[in-house]
């Protein structure tokens, strides 16, 4: 019995023995594959990002160089463009400044002539008015003098008849009713009821007839002359008034005249100016219209080149983005094929390790039944005599067996207990480092993606200013 139970013993020791030493070999061998195909799997997405890569700056490349030639290009077009409008502009400038110009300097003349003729003009009708103006003072002069003389005449003579039909009143007398007064007298009126005779020449005694008479016969004999005189002053001075009349006729008549011609060269110089402010101003719309235009077909050549590139560099990106995923995704697949055949394996060896282990342990335990069976009965038929000691013994025996028996089931099952925690933690193991390297495996897609894009949008392959 003691030898089948360190048969036993040994059997279950080899058969642990055994299932460690396959369990540990499956494993090694399962890791190995699972790095080895991690490895491969690794090498794919990095193989597939660089080759996104390589794309990406390649298309990002070729971008930048399309949008900076279409750029430039564009630029050279604007520049072009605002130089014609400037020159544009400098012509019609030029153009317009010009024609003012000898519209202004048109009218100029015309003025400067016209105010010549009209200087000249206005110095005669000054000479005229001047002679004019001195003749009728003259006039006025001398036939101030003749009306007093002939006044005077014609009084006396007036008086005289008088004389001869009325009784005429002496010096101091009343002279309302006749008014008529003795020879060197005149009646003077003080109110208008009352007029009496005073000396004509201021004296307060008697009538002046000598100096009256004298003053007289000196107005007769001054009067021709004066008539003569004032004839020929009144002539001069109607003369004088038509030459003065002719020079202002021909003056209103000059002003008229430079007036209008005046206001036509005026009119002239402002239909110039106008026409060469809006000559200028259609030319200056045109070039802003032309240059607009020019830009506007440089601005949109520009942003349809580049947004043509940038399609198909987007094109270009998308195929990248594309097959990379692609790739990635062949390659997830292929390793965790691989893994699980890995896993498919190991658990198939384990098993089979432990299934030989258990046929083992079986045998073992079937063969230590039957040699304690064999004793047992070796034991009754060899020793009928002491069946009392024997059975003594066998009942101790039995319960040494009894208790060998219970120790080894309890080891039995705590071998199996053992064997079934050691498979769940197996199991759980295999599940944890699963989900491990597969939120590794995300996490460092993650990554490898982020790393990728930002390279490839905004890093050093990004398009520089």
């Amino acid at each position: 019995m003691k030898s089948a139970k360190e048969e036993r013993a040994t059997v279950e020791k080899a058969a642990t023995e055994n299932l460690a030493k396959i369990t540990k070999t499956s494993k090694a061998s399962q890791n190995r594959i699972v790095t080895k195909a991690e490895e491969t799997w690794d090498t794919t997405i990095k193989s597939a990002s660089a080759k996104r890569i390589r794309r990406l700056e390649k298309s990002r490349a070729e971008m930048c160089s399309v949008e900076e030639d279409a750029k430039k290009q564009a630029t050279a077009k604007r520049e072009a463009a605002t130089k014609d409008r400037v020159e544009s502009f400098k012509d019609a400038t030029n153009a317009r400044d010009k024609a003012i110009k000898e519209a202004k300097d048109e009218w100029a003349a015309r003025d400067n002539k016209a105010k010549k003729t009209k200087a000249k003009t206005a110095h005669a009708l000054e000479e005229a008015t001047r002679a004019s103006a001195a003749a009728s003072k003259v006039l006025k002069e001398r036939s101030e003098e003749l009306g007093k003389v002939t006044d005077w005449v014609t009084d006396y003579k007036e008086q005289e008849e008088l004389r001869k039909t009325k009784k005429c009143s002496p010096m101091w007398k009343d002279c309302k009713s006749s008014n008529c007064c003795s020879l060197g007298c005149t009646c003077k009126w003080h109110s208008k009821y009352y007029a009496s005779c005073t000396g004509i020449f201021g004296s307060k005694d008697f009538c002046e007839k000598d100096k009256a008479v004298a003053k007289q016969t000196e107005s007769v004999k001054v009067l021709p002359g004066l008539q003569t005189q004032h004839k020929n002053l009144k002539e001069d001075a109607e003369h004088r008034a038509t030459v003065l009349a002719d020079a202002q006729k021909k003056m209103d008549l000059l002003d008229k005249e430079w007036a209008s011609t005046l206001d036509a060269a005026k009119k002239k110089e402002t239909d110039t100016i106008a026409t060469a402010r809006k000559t200028y101003t259609e030319a200056k719309d045109n070039a802003m219209k032309k240059a607009k235009e020019l830009i506007r077909d440089a601005n949109k050549t520009e942003t349809n080149t580049i947004s043509k590139e940038r399609k198909k560099s987007n094109t270009e990106i998308f195929f990248a983005k594309k097959s990379s995923a692609g790739v990635i995704a062949a390659a997830r697949k292929t390793a965790d094929k691989i893994i699980t055949d890995i896993w498919d394996q190991t658990n198939a060896t384990i098993k089979d390790a432990t299934d030989e282990a258990k046929t083992n342990i079986a045998a073992c335990k079937g063969k230590e039944k039957s040699l304690i069976e064999a004793a047992l009965k070796k034991e009754k038929d060899a020793t009928s005599d002491a069946m009392a000691k024997v059975r003594k013994t066998t009942v101790v025996v039995h319960k040494a067996a009894q208790d060998a028996d219970d120790a080894r089931k309890k080891a039995h099952d705590k071998v199996r207990k053992r064997k079934a925690e050691g498979e769940a933690a197996l199991e759980h193991l295999q599940h944890t480092v699963k989900k491990l390297k597969a939120k590794k495996q995300k996490h460092a897609m993650a990554k490898l993606e982020v790393h990728t894009w930002v390279s490839a949008e905004s890093g050093a392959i990004s398009c520089k200013p």
